[in-house]
Parts: structure tokens; C-alpha cells; sequence
């Protein structure tokens, strides 16, 4: 467990820094900021610490990761913006999908991962990028650019985390 999370924590301050260290990526007409190509692990490690310790201890490390990166951005003389953005929608986003996956384990425990992971990325990828990055955040995209960084971030973080659970399935790492 204690690997699972350390790289909770370290995902969670790597997305976060680098969001704020990088402009997102253009690609195709999408722009894919920085922490699409992390935050999908964040839900499926989440999951596994809902399943292993509970809903109390996860949400506890969803305030450590914040309280991390939170440091981490001060260190760097990077903007508070973004931690403030991540906290706001990965803690609505995490608790929504922790909701969800303990109510679907009664059902399916393999599906209830994949449906809770996804639910809980669409709604952290939409708060985070109207909070963080718009005009309101870091003003790293511009308000006409929403609905692409929406797009580009979905399909990215969501691609990873199919991914990410499909070889965590087939180890054993979920179940």
C-alpha cells in the first residue's frame, strides 16, 4: 500500500507543477495541458486505497497530495491558482468517483473501477480546466479555447487511464 500511495502523492504534485510549469500542448486543434498525461492514475490509485483502507484515509491523502503541491508550487514561485483549481476539482471529482465505486463494487468490481475512474476525470477535467487554466486561473488558455483544452485533456486522460487499468487488471492490481 505504501507504494500505492507515495505514487498517489507524486502524481499528484508532478501533474500539478508541471501544469503550471508548461503550456498546455497543442495537438490537432486540442490543447492538452500538461496534467492530462497523469491525473487518470490519480482516480484508479484512489479506488485502490478506497478498497484497501477507506474513504476516510483517501480523501486524508487527497488533502496531503493538495497540501504538497501547494508547497511545491511556493518553492518554485509558481501561482497558488492552480493547486487552488486542482483542490476544487479533484476533491468534488475524487469524491464523486469514490461514491460511485463503492456503490458499483456491490455490482462488478473491475467495472466499477472503469466507470468511476472515467465519471470522476470528466468531472475534474471541466472544473479544472474553467477554474484553473481560463482566464479566472493561470489565464494559460484563453476562454474560446475551453472547449478544446476540455476535449483534448478528456481524450488524453482518459486514453491513459483505460490503459493504466487494463495492465492493472491483468496483474492482479485492482482486484
Amino acid at each position: 500500500m505504501i507504494i500505492i500511495v507515495l505514487t498517489y502523492l507524486s502524481v499528484i504534485v508532478l501533474a500539478n507543477v508541471l501544469t503550471v510549469a508548461l503550456p498546455p500542448l497543442h495537438l490537432l486543434g486540442l490543447l492538452i495541458p500538461t496534467s492530462s498525461w497523469f491525473m487518470g492514475l490519480t482516480f484508479i490509485l484512489g479506488n485502490r486505497m478506497v478498497k484497501e483502507k477507506g474513504t476516510n484515509f483517501s480523501n486524508a491523502m487527497i488533502g496531503a497530495g493538495l497540501v504538497l503541491s501547494s508547497v511545491a508550487c511556493f518553492l518554485l514561485g509558481y501561482s497558488q491558482a492552480i493547486v487552488i483549481a486542482s483542490g476544487v476539482a479533484f476533491l468534488i471529482s475524487q469524491l464523486a468517483g469514490t461514491y460511485l465505486y463503492r456503490g458499483l463494487t456491490k455490482l462488478d468490481v473491475r467495472k466499477s473501477n472503469e466507470i468511476s475512474s472515467m465519471t470522476g476525470s470528466f468531472i475534474d477535467v471541466i472544473l479544472f480546466v474553467v477554474i484553473g487554466l481560463s482566464p479566472l486561473g493561470t489565464n494559460a488558455v484563453q476562454w474560446i479555447q475551453i472547449p478544446n483544452a476540455v476535449l483534448g485533456q478528456l481524450i488524453v486522460q482518459l486514453t491513459v487511464q483505460y490503459i493504466a487499468i487494463q495492465i492493472m487488471n491483468k496483474r492482479g492490481l485492482l482486484l
